[in-house]
């Protein structure tokens, strides 16, 4: 029996990197909860540190992060082919 990955949707080493940014998006949209809950606006800072820029910037993806794991989810449930899910 070989376990090569004969699938012809998605190869499993872009399942795996599916996952790694499933998570990353997951990390975005709770950085962005956060900082709606405990900061201020950006607009509010006074000179603002880089590290804070960046932390607002990331933040700020929060709702295009909820719509990537929908997409990537189905992408990878494609893979076992249709109508194979499980």
């Amino acid at each position: 029996m070989s376990t090569h990955n004969t699938s012809p949707y998605v190869h499993k080493s872009l399942s795996v990197w599916l996952d790694v940014f499933r998570w990353a998006a997951a990390v975005v949209v709770v950085i962005s909860h956060i900082k709606g809950l405990f900061f201020v606006n950006y607009s509010e800072l006074v000179n603002p540190h880089p590290i804070v820029t960046l932390l607002y910037m990331v933040a700020s993806a929060g709702h295009q992060a909820v719509k990537f794991p929908t997409v990537s989810s189905t992408l990878s449930a494609s893979r076992h082919g249709p109508g194979k899910f499980i």
